[in-house]
């Protein structure tokens, strides 16, 4: 649980039609047989990578399959429910997810704290990592700050802590197993996975009291519309902070070259 939740495909494909699931009265076999399997990949996926296999990897963080394909295929199987209500729940974990992470992404880069695992002493000789942190310790090892893990818990978790069909044990089972996971794999600081989990519940309370009606359900346009909106804003973002990073390398080496002649 420690990595799972901040998972595109997992927190985008998997987890709502397991909400829904668990929600619904309705025996929808083919539903239930659709997100076993997909819930089978994921982990075949997950144990592959811990093991290198770059294919697994590059699946598992692939943006397009995560934010893209991912959405739409969830959005299409939760309207095959015949309860509505399940359908709804699960949208609005979709969107949930989405609301939380948006504020992460923008913090991350503008805070660049060095994740507790990007030391010299744990790249050379600690071992207590699995493969597919390796993409934390190379990629993003200025990412610490707040932890996307923990928002991601909290809003795949949120219907269950607020929503009408509660499961209060569960939900902080999960959210207590994620936060302690990125500890121990050493990816956040304590602070971080705090941080992380109260903007995820603000952001969420805030969605819930604004279209989930205060009982964690909307429609799908509204998770489309949600859906779209963090595809605007991380991209926007990503493009802003790229032109900004690039525009300060550039006069910090001009002004190098001068103090040097």
């Amino acid at each position: 649980p420690g990595n799972f939740f901040g998972n595109l495909l997992f927190s985008m494909l998997v987890s709502p039609s397991l909400l829904s699931l668990y929600i619904s009265s309705e025996r929808g076999y083919l539903v239930m047989l659709i997100t076993i399997s997909l819930l089978i990949t994921m982990l075949i996926l997950w144990f592959t990578a811990m093991q290198g296999h770059k294919i697994s990897l590059r699946i598992l963080y692939w943006p397009e399959l995560g934010l893209i394909v991912a959405p739409i295929v969830s959005i299409f199987l939760l309207l095959t429910f015949h309860e509505k209500e399940a359908s709804k729940v699960g949208l609005f974990q979709i969107s949930a997810w989405l609301a939380a992470e948006m504020p992460i992404i923008i913090l991350k880069p503008l805070v660049g704290r060095t994740r507790p695992g990007s030391c010299d002493e744990f790249r050379n000789g600690y071992k207590k990592h699995l493969s597919v942190l390796e993409r934390l310790l190379l990629r993003d090892h200025m990412a610490a700050f707040p932890s996307g893990d923990a928002a991601g818990v909290m809003a795949v978790t949120f219907p269950l802590l607020c929503g009408q069909h509660r499961n209060i044990p569960f939900a902080v089972v999960c959210l207590v197993l994620s936060c302690l996971g990125r500890l121990y794999w050493k990816a956040h600081h304590l602070s971080d996975v705090l941080v992380g989990a109260a903007l995820s519940f603000c952001c969420c309370t805030f969605l819930n009291q604004w279209i989930g009606k205060g009982i964690c359900q909307v429609e799908w346009r509204q998770t489309a519309l949600t859906w779209f909106t963090f595809i605007i804003v991380a991209s926007l973002w990503r493009r802003y902070y790229e032109l900004k990073t690039s525009g300060s390398s550039s006069s910090t080496k001009t002004h190098s070259s001068k103090r040097s002649s």
